[in-house]
């Protein structure tokens, strides 16, 4: 087969550095909330972001489960 099939379209990012580069922002956007005086939707607000932080924890976590069942399977295969 040929290479190409392996790689991703051009101009998609892969998934570790998007969700990498959004639980980043999320946590800055966590520790800018903390400085901030107390308001009723503050801690709200930073659940919100650390539940979206560890969906995306969750995503990784699956997703390197799923990789390491595929090559365990190919190897299955081609051996």
């Amino acid at each position: 087969m040929d290479d190409n099939t392996n790689r991703p379209p051009l101009g998609v990012m892969p998934a570790f550095i998007v969700i990498d580069s959004r639980i980043e922002e999320l946590s800055d956007a966590i520790r800018r909330r903390v400085r901030e005086d107390v308001d009723p939707g503050k801690y709200a607000a930073i659940a919100d972001y650390a539940v979206e932080i560890l969906g995306h924890c969750d995503t990784m976590r699956r997703g390197g489960e799923e990789k390491r069942r595929w090559q365990t399977s190919e190897n299955t295969r081609n051996g």
